[in-house]
């Protein structure tokens, strides 16, 4: 419906015709999602403590979790950014390994969150589809990001170590 203007997967200022520096506004980014991150966990705590749910509620709290999810996606998406534009510029080959280590380690943690928010769609088809944009995060789509995910852990990365040792 929109063609390319609506996901930005670099986060430039040219593509997202933003007057903010990328360097700057994503960090910035990062820090609202965080706050939003933690405010919804709050959220789905309230909602877990609650004796006796009745169906509205238990339909409420699967949808609160999708949503945690899914802040969790955005969070590691903009901290995934952050790593490969520090790997791109850094020269200090322990820095490079240390930025290598988090990146795998955040993909390791995106890989179980999609893993996790399996169930979650399996209980409410609904979640996860936007209609406007034909988005949809079923079941099919999570196994697909947790297959990407794989193939950056066990390729991507391999070739990212090797680069190293040149």
């Amino acid at each position: 419906m929109f063609g390319s203007r609506i996901c930005f997967p670099f986060y430039t200022s040219e593509q997202s015709h933003r007057d903010s520096m990328t360097g700057i506004r994503v960090p910035e980014e990062l820090k609202s999602l965080k706050i939003m991150s933690e405010k919804l966990e709050q959220g789905r705590e309230i909602l877990e403590s609650i004796e006796n749910p009745n169906e509205k509620i238990s339909e409420l709290l699967n949808l609160v979790r999708f949503i945690c999810r899914s802040t969790q996606t955005g969070v590691r998406a903009k901290q995934w950014f952050l790593m490969k534009c520090r790997l791109l510029v850094e020269d200090d080959k322990t820095k490079i390994e240390k930025i290598l280590d988090d990146m795998e380690q955040l993909l390791i943690d995106e890989r179980d969150n999609a893993e996790k928010t399996i169930p979650l769609v399996q209980q409410d088809s609904r979640l996860g589809w936007e209609p406007s944009m034909l988005y949809i995060t079923d079941e099919w789509h999570l196994r697909w990001k947790i297959r990407q995910v794989d193939y950056v852990l066990n390729y991507e990365m391999k070739t990212y170590r090797q680069a190293l040792e040149l």
